[in-house]
């Protein structure tokens, strides 16, 4: 599920340089070059790929914070460092 998780952020990430370089007025044919694809063909699939990749939705309540967080609670047994217990009322 992380694997996942960071794959999705990495072709979001590659979705957001992808449009800076559109912006920048770079073409199809530069941009196969630079990612060594065969053909501009291949690299508006790609780009296309991507785009549907970056529009997927993200679970915010699974998203990786929420998993660093679960780990941290495994980790520490449900304290976060420089934290105390609960209080003589049960509430921290």
């Amino acid at each position: 599920m992380v694997a996942q998780a960071a794959r999705l952020d990495a072709d979001r990430l590659e979705h957001r340089v992808w449009q800076v370089a559109e912006q920048a007025g770079m073409s199809l044919e530069q941009m196969a070059a630079v990612l060594e694809l065969p053909s501009p063909e291949v690299a508006l699939r790609h780009r296309d790929w991507l785009r549907v990749r970056a529009s997927l939705p993200t679970d915010p309540v699974d998203g990786p914070a929420m998993r660093r967080r679960a780990l941290v609670r495994i980790t520490t047994g449900g304290r976060r460092r420089g934290r105390r217990g609960p209080g003589p009322s049960g509430r921290r």
